[in-house]
């Protein structure tokens, strides 16, 4: 289990690498689990991260740390 700013430093790493400018969201805390959301400020990707993720879940997951940012043309973004 990792903490909240572990996990939102790691999503930033990985969204900045495909290109994306996160805009991070107040941090929800539950009795259990911690979740924070970010959203691209230019293609409107997303990620969540989550302290203890649902079986169902990933700790760090969306679409910003997945695709390439549509809106982007710096030479990290990763292909």
């Amino acid at each position: 289990m990792s903490d909240l700013l572990t996990l939102k430093a790691q999503a930033n790493e990985s969204a900045e690498r495909r290109g994306h400018k996160l805009a991070w969201s107040g941090p929800y805390h539950g009795e259990s689990r911690s979740v924070e959301y970010a959203e691209c400020e230019r293609c409107e990707a997303f990620v969540s991260v989550s302290t203890r993720p649902m079986p169902n879940e990933i700790d760090v997951g969306g679409s910003a740390v997945a695709i390439n940012c549509e809106h982007t043309t710096e030479s990290k973004v990763a292909s």
